[in-house]
């Protein structure tokens, strides 16, 4: 089949009236559309060859197995989530080579994802969605990467009921299977367990947590009137010249606020979490500025609540999948790129030129 050619009739026919790309990409597009069909028949003729005849012939002689319907399944690829109906058999015995049984991704058609990423951020948000005739606030995992050009672009979305490291570790392990070998930073909400879940996977992976998110939770802790001074005082830790300094600095704010509750409170956010503040502060300023946020994975959510909100809840899973798919395909294209990337890769270049290819 390698040599075999499609007829540019065929292509036509399907093209139709062609007006632009945004008919072959996406969930809905053209090529997913190829997709299904592709995988639907494909595994027909594995269960044909697995029972030994066709639709609508006779079953050898002895073959007490029978086709038995499809079941769904909802597969993740590079243009969004796409819907198959598989082939079953009676007896539970035919596993399909093109999509294997618990397999939620499709690489037969795509490129795996790239080997090393420099960031990965990781962050959820909640969205609405009816399940079992009730609706539920679920999780939507989202894997954000920046590539060794400096572009963003989401890796994946996963769905469950509420947000936990134990299902992080899980698609963390679905990254690493599609084809990242190596990450140099993972930028987290802070979760409790994700470093073990990121050192259980990427062990040499720098884990970063969120500095505005451990800002917001300090603050928290403190009256309308308290915060903007306090908050001025709580950027002395995390733009000090290293973490020795930002200890220093800790120190000092815990010996002078020692009389307030409320902020001995919000300190205390910081110090419980400090191995897991510092280790930016060992990079300079070109690598603080991309790795000290998972701001640009709330600003992707931003715009895809944008075109959720009219939405009162999914009717299932795939809708949410489909639709959050859609709109991170056509949202503003800015939050892709990292602002003065040459200097930052030339740093990077020095702190990890042994895990870093040449040829970048």
């Amino acid at each position: 089949m390698g040599d075999m050619e499609i007829p540019d009739e065929l292509i036509d026919q399907l093209l139709g009236e062609y007006q632009g790309p945004e008919q072959l990409t996406g969930p809905d597009g053209l090529i997913n559309q190829l997709r299904r069909r592709l995988i639907e028949r494909a595994a027909g003729v594995e269960l044909e060859q697995h029972l030994g005849y066709s639709p609508g012939g006779e079953p050898p002689e002895g073959q007490p197995n029978r086709r038995n319907g499809t079941t769904s399944k909802t597969l993740r690829t590079q243009d969004g989530p796409v819907t198959v109906e598989l082939p079953r058999d009676r007896d539970a015995s035919f596993e399909p080579r093109i999509v294997p049984k618990h397999g939620r991704s499709f690489d037969g058609f795509d490129e795996q994802i790239l080997a090393l990423y420099v960031v990965v951020y990781l962050d959820a948000m909640q969205v609405a969605i009816r399940d079992q005739q009730v609706v539920r606030k679920k999780a939507v995992y989202v894997a954000v990467g920046v590539t060794l050009e400096g572009e963003r672009d989401c890796l994946g979305l996963w769905i469950e009921k509420s947000e936990g490291a134990r299902f992080w570790t899980s698609v963390l392990t679905d990254l690493r299977n599609r084809g990242v070998k190596d990450v140099l930073f993972v930028c987290t909400d802070g979760l409790s367990g994700f470093p073990e879940a990121i050192d259980a996977v990427f062990p040499l992976s720098v884990n970063q947590t969120c500095i505005v998110h451990l800002v917001r939770q300090s603050l928290r802790y403190l009256s309308w009137k308290e915060r903007k001074s306090c908050a001025s005082e709580l950027r002395r830790i995390y733009t000090a010249a290293d973490a020795d300094a930002a200890r220093q600095v800790l120190d000092e704010l815990s010996q002078a606020w020692a009389n307030s509750r409320t902020r001995t409170a919000a300190l205390a956010v910081w110090d419980r979490a400090w191995e897991r503040v510092i280790p930016f502060l060992a990079f300079p300023e070109e690598i603080r500025r991309i790795i000290y946020t998972t701001n640009s994975v709330e600003s992707l959510h931003m715009q895809v609540r944008k075109t959720i909100k009219t939405r009162g809840h999914f009717p299932n899973d795939d809708a949410a999948l489909r639709l959050i798919w859609l709109a991170i395909t056509r949202a503003k294209t800015t939050w892709r790129t990292c602002y003065n990337w040459t200097q930052a890769m030339a740093v990077l270049r020095i702190h990890f030129g042994d895990r870093i290819p040449d040829n970048t």
